[in-house]
């Protein structure tokens, strides 16, 4: 049964063009556990015009190359990757 109140979004760049970009800030630290699940379910949303802006705050585990293989997938991701660790205020 479809709920009448759900608007199925067209992904063409005719249609996108209708609707605002929307970023979704990540700030992330060692993810390895939960990155891969996570990023698939932010994109697999239905609003067509969004971008993943990940900011990778120096993280030692597996967490850069997950992220690495799902970004050359999908142009939405966007990473920023620092070569320190910094304050959560500064991520």
């Amino acid at each position: 049964m479809k709920n009448k109140n759900f608007k199925q979004y067209r992904t063409d760049n005719r249609q996108i063009k209708n609707y605002p970009l929307v970023s979704v800030g990540m700030p992330i630290y060692n993810e390895e556990r939960f990155i891969k699940e996570t990023l698939e379910s932010v994109l697999s949303q239905s609003y067509p015009n969004f971008e993943v802006v990940i900011s990778d705050n120096c993280s030692s585990d597996s967490t850069p190359e997950i992220i690495a293989r799902i970004a050359a997938r999908d142009n939405r991701v966007r990473i920023i990757r620092t070569n320190k660790t910094i304050i959560s205020t500064a991520n």
